[in-house]
């Protein structure tokens, strides 16, 4: 795991916030934030809503060619070879009534296979920490929010995100991707 901060000029991280912080941009209601039979839980696990915007998923852009190329200059900036994505989302939790700092949403992996990866940039300050499993669902570590902060790991690892509690809310944009063979 690899936690970058600041690695975006200040134009950029400007840029990225003032783009996803647009009322043009079409949120998606998801009632859970992961698809049934995708995660685990424990006692601190709370499934609850999240917006989601779509960018790039199945293999097409599916959001206006500004944002992919906008969250492709993200990656650029952190990977120095060819790769394939699987999938370019950006997600927006929000503050939850009774939701307490040891809570958590469902435990889970990005994707099964050793050579995928994961980045999650961080576009605003807040608080609602990613938070990183081992095997037995231990904490191992935590990630803050902070707007221009990325943490890189490989996809299989066992994560969760937080909700603000402090804050109204926590935007990322969140990255799968591998190698290319090409």
């Amino acid at each position: 795991m690899k936690i970058i901060d600041d690695f975006l000029d200040v134009g950029s991280i400007i840029n990225i916030e003032k783009t996803f912080f647009n009322r043009n941009v079409l949120w998606k209601f998801d009632k859970s934030t992961l698809k049934p039979g995708t995660f685990c839980t424990n006692k601190n696990s709370i499934d609850c809503h999240q917006f989601v915007h779509s960018v790039f998923i199945e293999n097409q852009i599916v959001s206006n060619p500004g944002e992919y190329n906008l969250c492709l200059s993200i990656l650029n900036e952190l990977i120095d070879f060819k790769i394939k994505i699987n999938r370019i989302k950006v997600n927006l939790n929000t503050n939850l009534t009774n939701y307490k700092k040891e809570n958590h949403q469902p435990i889970h992996i990005d994707d099964t296979s050793e050579n995928m990866n994961s980045l999650i940039y961080y576009i605003n300050d807040s608080d609602g920490d990613t938070l990183f499993f081992d095997e037995k669902e231990n904490v191992i570590n935590r990630v803050s929010p902070k707007k221009g902060r990325a943490v890189l790991f490989n996809s299989n690892i066992k994560h969760a995100a937080c909700n603000p509690i402090i804050n109204d809310f926590r935007m990322i944009i969140n990255f799968v991707f591998g190698e290319s063979n090409e």
